[in-house]
């Protein structure tokens, strides 16, 4: 009865809601990676939609791409946007293809006077003097996956014959902090593991100098546990690590932006999230896989295998169409679309119930809490 009744004010929620453009649009321009880690929410959980996509993205498909891009700021009157390129890995596919990508979004957007900022999420570990130049010329600055010095890097990132890739890494990022390029860098992102040292990790990290962190809780959820997670609710081993993490960096006199961090005080004081994971504001961003296809957050890849289907394509459909999309509108309700427990929390404004893929409980879809509390 609970269930029924969270989803019926769900459902008229739905109805009753207003647009909300997108803002950030995930472009995967490769489908592959040169790294097999252990926790990847594309390749090595529940989603196998990969397996059918194109290697890379095309040059009719970027086109279309960046015409869907340009009809969605245009009809809402935006004059930013923010585009993101993400993989497998992005760098995979060489130079000539991320600038022929590119080139394509900055004719066909900033000619009509929107404000791309171009981005990347990459593993570094293909970086290298003619694509630092490159992306010099083009403007395109890149995030770091990376989970701390090469021992613990090796841990779970490592290539498809198990080797890791944290020594390759270490030289690639002195590469990329020079003074050439440092620029070029906008950040690490982590992802926890209880087994290691997070003050050792943010130290290591901390001495390239970088404009920001992060870390990331494991993609898990209620049918596949996070390590060491225990389903009671009197495990608090993954806040002990983040609380330890905290008291050294608030301590630091200069210390590196953490964007989770920096999100819990910000909406403490009345400001907005920077991140997907924290708070109650609506996610704006939508992403584009190799063969058009407009799909939901990818992280969802992690729940369920196809979830992230719209059954839309940028050939075929508009940005608008995602954005009416009820699997979309369902993420931009806030604390509407949380389960109970979370809804009468004092601090869900700022938790905002967790990620949306660790919330997923067979029978309930998303409604599961953030954490399971042991009940009769």
């Amino acid at each position: 009865m609970i269930i029924s009744n969270i989803m019926t004010a769900i459902t008229g929620d739905l109805q009753n809601s207003k647009l909300i453009p997108f803002h950030t649009f995930i472009l995967k321009i490769q489908s592959r990676c040169n790294l097999n880690c252990n926790y990847c929410f594309v390749y090595n959980r529940e989603d196998t939609s990969w397996k059918s996509k194109p290697g890379l993205i095309s040059e009719k498909t970027v086109q279309k791409t960046a015409q869907r891009i340009l009809e969605h700021n245009q009809f809402h009157q935006k004059e930013y946007t923010s585009i993101i390129y993400h993989g497998g890995e992005p760098m995979l596919g060489g130079c000539n293809h991320i600038e022929m990508v590119t080139s394509i979004l900055k004719s066909t957007l900033e000619a009509e006077g929107i404000d791309c900022r171009f981005g990347m999420q990459s593993n570094g570990l293909l970086f290298n003097e003619e694509m630092g130049d490159l992306m010099l010329k083009l403007g395109l600055r890149t995030g770091i996956s990376i989970d701390g010095p090469p021992h613990i890097n090796d841990r779970f990132r490592v290539d498809h014959k198990g080797r890791g890739s944290g020594q390759k890494l270490h030289e690639r990022l002195q590469l990329l902090t020079s003074a050439k390029y440092k620029k070029l860098l906008s950040g690490f992102l982590c992802v926890v593991d209880l087994d290691n040292d997070p003050i050792e990790i943010y130290e290591y990290l901390r001495c390239f100098n970088p404009p920001s962190m992060d870390f990331l809780l494991p993609y898990d959820n209620w049918h596949r546990l996070p390590y060491k997670f225990d389903q009671t609710g009197t495990n608090n081993l993954y806040a002990d690590w983040f609380i330890r993490l905290f008291d050294h960096w608030i301590e630091d006199k200069n210390p590196i932006p953490i964007r989770t961090f920096d999100s819990m005080l910000r909406i403490m004081f009345g400001g907005k999230s920077l991140v997907e994971s924290m708070g109650v504001e609506p996610v704006d961003l939508v992403v584009v896989e190799t063969d058009g296809a407009i799909e939901a957050v990818d992280s969802l890849k992690a729940a369920k295998d196809g979830i992230t289907d719209l059954s839309l394509n940028v050939f075929n459909n508009s940005f608008n169409e995602a954005a009416n999309h009820s699997s979309v509108v369902a993420r931009q309700l806030g604390a509407k679309s949380l389960a109970e427990k979370c809804r009468s929390c004092d601090l869900v404004n700022i938790c905002g119930g967790g990620i949306h893929s660790n919330k997923i409980f067979q029978g309930t879809g998303f409604q599961q809490p953030k954490r399971l509390l042991h009940e009769s």
